[in-house]
């Protein structure tokens, strides 16, 4: 009630995640799936609509239901911009997993690549890292140099680690 009722209130996003956990619990994916279809047009338009979407992505991707996720995390990501949106870099990330179980090397790709391509440098102190760049950036060298024996590409992809984030810890095993 708690979210359909206040669903730009904070409280909205802690009744989400404690109905969501108590779902799992007790009746596993499906069911927390099955709330989460319910709930989200009740939602649409509000605050709450991105981390239902979100976790009903994750649920589906729980189910096994790879392409079905990989779709909704694509539509979080899409319908919630960066910089606005708070999941954006991890629907990307996770669409870009669920295009590798699917094998799908190149189009996984791709979508890291979208996820990359939102970065921007600082004018000023600080930093507009997300925390899936590198990790983004690292699955890239991985499905070149795995997936496509392309280790020319991986090898470009590590030096682009190297050069272009130059607060990342990884810029030395980068080069090595």
């Amino acid at each position: 009630a708690v979210a359909i009722e206040h669903p730009d209130s904070g409280v909205a996003q802690v009744a989400l995640h404690r109905l969501l956990a108590h779902d799992d619990a007790e009746g596993g994916a499906q069911r927390a799936l099955t709330h989460l279809e319910a709930l989200r047009p009740k939602i649409a338009g509000k605050r709450l609509e991105e981390a239902v979407m979100y976790q009903r992505a994750r649920r589906l991707e729980a189910l096994g239901r790879t392409e079905d996720a990989r779709d909704a995390y694509l539509n979080t990501a899409e319908k919630f911009p960066y910089p606005f949106g708070a999941y954006n870099d991890g629907a990307f990330f996770r669409a870009g997993e669920m295009e590798e179980k699917l094998g799908r090397p190149k189009e996984a790709i791709a979508v890291y690549e979208r996820l990359l391509s939102q970065r921007e440098v600082s004018s000023f102190m600080g930093s507009y890292e997300r925390p899936r760049y590198i990790p983004a950036l690292l699955r890239i060298v991985k499905i070149h140099e795995e997936k496509l024996g392309d280790r020319a590409s991986a090898r470009a992809a590590l030096h682009r680690l190297y050069a272009e984030f130059q607060t990342s810890t990884l810029r030395d095993d980068a080069l090595w």
